[in-house]
């Protein structure tokens, strides 16, 4: 069998027999009785309890017979093996378990069939208990949760450099055992979903359609939620996701409606932390939930780094938590592990991206967003301050003890500072990369060269996040800065700050002034979402619609069509939504699928329409939908509209094709 979303299972050789019993429920209990518990499968393994079951399989403890070992046991459902996606992604989970080799995951052992068709999965047995039951019980320390998150960010970055995204991480598939005395040490499970890239010189079809959305709607990165390609990324969003639930007690997003809950992880705004959260780890979990994946950080090796270091200095200013486990503590193999020095080595492959994608080497975490970061020598400062109260004829009356004090005093400055600069180093980009965010837009960039932005002090960085927040004093204090000595930065949190007092026109002007600094900001979702919403306002409709089109780009051209088709009446605004979106430098930056809606919209004979069904069928989402839906009528046309309006398309299935490709892609989310 070949491994990949290019999976191809291995069929059953024999007819589809007929369904004989339903499913066993999905509420099946632990112990309950089963016609497999006591039996010897494969020869070696005796099953021994049911731990759980539902509509696709079981899953049991089993012992392996020869080795005296116990093993988890999962057994695909007969009648499931009729279902060649359904095996597909039983095989896919096995091959993905067995290519990580890592302490923190749950590695598989065996694959096969049984005697009865039935496919079955070995998986290294985990006794423990998953952190979505521990989290039922709320929020967990802040300690605690960056050492549980420290491990699964190790865990991810194993998959993620064999070429596996996991797709569908959530608390459900964390797992905290006891090892060597400690607790809370993580197992990740269940790659079920996950996207394994192709061995080389494998082919086959993926098994997901582009546009399917899988994975739990809680945990799902913006890009997952909307049925775009995922990579590694979506993976390090979820990470955010559990973060923010481990802090919280809940979820960032959860709606009642999954379809609403989809919506809000592609354009909900972040709900605020809890208060007293350590601001560097609030800053990193605000980091992995940006909705623009270009904007987190780009490898789960990045991120298990900076939690490692995180969790040491939150360890030593609280001596009473437990120590992150020593599988954390050392390095993996550096030939089956990306660096960590990311920020030195330039733009790198990311593992897991398509087609061996290369990330992005900016993925800085934006204090501006985030309150900043607790500086690195804060932890001296108790240290310092009572050096500082010791009278100066004390220190005369102690030369001998002042100069062993001296030695040990230096020690601890020397050796800290040491660690400071390396760490300044880290941090600092290498001169000679360029990062994303400052690289050229694939349009024209009218922009004026961005200043370079100095590193914010904690105490502006936390001016802006009280900002961005939209508290009057620190929008007042902000606006006190000259204009033409504003960075981008911010102008950000103007924006937002703004758009959250309800200044619409003020947000609107700030996020016109930051995309003048930095053209690329034409993909920020927070911008758009501002530019959407005055869009929709009267007074700034206008400006909106015009910087739509003559900044924001492709994003900007899905803007214009949303506002045009998705105002229910005609109004000086759609009307001129719609001007913008057929003007020449529109059309150029539209995508491909905007660009034959517009062209479905415009055709005026049943021969155009025919012409231009195979690009529809290529490209089109939603939005031609909505112009391919009425051809299927073979009436509306004629005096007593009985008539075939589109009867050239009836020749084949191609309008139909057509139809059906276009739902696998949601179109664009304001």
């Amino acid at each position: 069998m070949k491994a990949d979303d290019g999976a191809s299972p291995t069929l059953p050789a024999e007819p589809l027999a007929p369904l004989e019993a339903p499913a066993p429920p999905a509420s099946s209990v632990r112990g309950a009785p089963h016609p497999l518990v006591g039996r010897l499968l494969a020869e070696r393994f005796q099953v021994v309890e049911l731990l759980g079951q539902g509509g696709m399989g079981a899953v049991f403890r089993a012992e392996h017979v020869h080795m005296k070992k116990p093993v988890a046991l999962k057994v695909l459902h007969r009648v499931m093996t009729y279902l060649p996606e359904v095996v597909a992604r039983f095989e896919r989970e096995a091959v993905a378990a067995g290519r990580i080799d890592h302490p923190h995951v749950a590695t598989a052992l065996d694959f096969g069939r049984l005697e009865d068709g039935s496919f079955y999965l070995v998986l290294e047995y985990v006794d423990g208990r998953s952190l979505g039951s521990l989290l039922k019980q709320g929020p967990l320390p802040q300690t605690r949760a960056v050492q549980v998150a420290a491990q699964v960010a190790e865990a991810l970055a194993a998959a993620h450099a064999a070429g596996i995204v996991h797709r569908d991480l959530k608390p459900e598939n964390v797992m905290l055992i006891e090892r060597a005395g400690e607790g809370d040490f993580v197992k990740v499970l269940d790659f079920g979903i996950a996207k394994v890239a192709a061995a080389e010189g494998s082919s086959g079809e993926a098994i997901t359609r582009a546009g399917t959305v899988f994975g739990t709607p809680e945990y799902m990165a913006p890009e997952q939620a909307s049925g775009r390609e995922v990579d590694a990324r979506a993976d390090l969003y979820a990470l955010g996701a559990i973060v923010y639930d481990m802090l919280a007690g809940r979820p960032p997003f959860h709606a009642e409606d999954v379809a609403e809950t989809l919506r809000l992880q592609i354009a909900g705004a972040l709900p605020p932390f809890p208060g007293g959260i350590d601001p560097e780890l609030e800053a990193l979990a605000r980091a992995l939930l940006e909705k623009d994946a270009a904007r987190r950080p780009q490898s789960a090796a990045e991120v298990a780094a900076q939690l490692r270091t995180l969790h040491d200095r939150m360890a030593r200013n609280d001596p009473g938590s437990v120590s992150v486990p020593e599988a954390l503590t050392s390095r993996s193999d550096a030939a089956s592990q990306p660096s960590l020095d990311w920020r030195s080595s330039g733009p790198g492959t990311l593992p897991g991206a398509p087609g061996g994608a290369r990330a992005p080497s900016h993925a800085q975490i934006d204090p501006a967003a985030s309150g900043g970061a607790l500086g690195p020598l804060a932890p001296l400062e108790p240290l310092l301050a009572r050096l500082r109260a010791i009278p100066p004829r004390t220190l005369a009356g102690i030369a001998i003890p002042l100069w062993v004090g001296a030695m040990v005093v230096l020690a601890a400055v020397a050796v800290p500072m040491a660690v400071l600069l390396i760490w300044v180093g880290r941090r600092a980009p290498a001169p000679a990369a360029a990062s994303a965010r400052e690289a050229p837009a694939a349009e024209e960039v009218r922009s004026a060269a961005r200043p370079p932005e100095a590193p914010l002090d904690p105490e502006h960085a936390a001016l802006l996040t009280r900002a961005a927040r939209g508290e009057k004093a620190a929008l007042e204090s902000l606006e006190g800065v000259a204009p033409e000595r504003r960075t981008v930065s911010d102008w950000t949190a103007l924006a937002r700050g703004k758009m959250e007092s309800g200044d619409v026109a003020g947000a609107l002007e700030a996020d016109r002034r930051a995309l003048e600094l930095d053209a690329t900001l034409a993909g920020d979702t927070t911008l758009l979402r501002h530019v959407r919403k005055a869009a929709g306002t009267p007074e700034t409709a206008e400006a909106a619609l015009r910087l739509a089109a003559q900044r924001l780009g492709a994003r900007g051209a899905d803007l214009l069509y949303d506002v045009w088709v998705g105002t229910k009446r005609i109004t000086p605004t759609t009307q001129l939504a719609k001007d913008l979106v057929y003007s020449d430098e529109v059309r150029r930056a539209a995508s491909p699928a905007l660009a034959i809606a517009l062209d479905l919209r415009a055709a005026e004979s049943c021969a155009e329409v025919a012409r231009l069904l195979p690009r529809a069928t290529l490209h089109g989402d939603a939005r031609a939908i909505r112009v391919l839906l009425p051809m299927q009528k073979a009436t509306g046309c004629g005096p007593d509209e009985k008539e075939d309006c589109w009867p050239c398309l009836r020749a084949d299935e191609t309008l139909k094709t057509a139809i059906a490709e276009a739902r696998q892609r949601p179109e664009p989310v304001f």
